[in-house]
């Protein structure tokens, strides 16, 4: 199954961004502080990872805080090292 084919929902009341495949369930881990979009902790299960839902997932969560006007910050290493790799996402980081 092709990433582009799976679709990512935002579950407001865990604060994920979630994506699931294989009834297992791939997220992202997020907090609100004030307005600010604070990206905790991505996590794959071990099947699918290298197979890019990693990267569907964090530019989910940039689009929506791009849509919502807010900042980001982020805590996890891994998303930290994607943002880097693209600047395009790097009008909406803070420092955290």
């Amino acid at each position: 199954m092709a990433t582009q084919d799976l679709d990512i929902r935002i579950n407001e009341s865990a604060k994920r961004f979630e994506l699931e495949a294989g009834g297992e369930m791939a997220y992202i881990d997020f907090a609100w502080h004030r307005d600010l979009l604070v990206l905790l902790f991505v996590y794959v299960p071990i099947p699918f990872r290298g197979k890019g839902y990693s990267s569907r997932l964090i530019e989910f969560a940039m689009q929506f805080a791009r849509e919502k006007k807010v900042k980001v910050t982020v805590y996890c290493s891994y998303i930290n090292r994607y943002l880097r790799l693209h600047p395009e996402h790097q009008d909406l980081l803070v420092e955290g």
